[in-house]
């Protein structure tokens, strides 16, 4: 049901509402790696597109609790690098992105975080590149 909202569109109300029913999922379910992954890379879009401190720190809880209950989900090194991206640790970002590749590469997750990841470092370069030029 969660992954259902998500897929009627990034809107806030869409994927708050997705959060809430994998809340609900993980009561059901308290010992899911799964569940808590998709629940933070829920969490991680949201704070993508709306950022808040107290989202990236629910991702980090329970990226590290996915990972512990399930070591190697990939959606949990997803949600990891998009948190860590949004605060600026680009190569930390590249590695949650190339872990999650590695877990699973054919999901498209961590393909779409390594590519906003070389975005961003290319960003940075243009930006350099203009500085220094200025």
């Amino acid at each position: 049901e969660g992954l259902v909202r998500e897929m009627r569109g990034h809107t806030r109300e869409n994927l708050d509402a997705a959060a809430e029913r994998y809340r609900r999922a993980l009561v059901l379910d308290p010992d899911s790696g799964a569940i808590r992954a998709r629940l933070a890379a829920t969490l991680s879009l949201i704070h993508t597109l709306y950022p808040e401190e107290s989202l990236a720190e629910e991702v980090r809880a329970l990226t590290a609790e996915a990972l512990e209950q399930e070591g190697g989900v990939p959606l949990a090194h997803v949600a990891r690098g998009r948190v860590l991206l949004l605060e600026g640790e680009a190569e930390a970002a590249e590695q949650e992105a190339r872990r999650a590749i590695r877990a699973a590469p054919e999901d498209f997750e961590g393909h779409g975080l390594l590519g906003r990841y070389g975005a961003d470092a290319r960003q940075r370069r243009a930006l350099g590149e203009f500085l220094r030029r200025a």
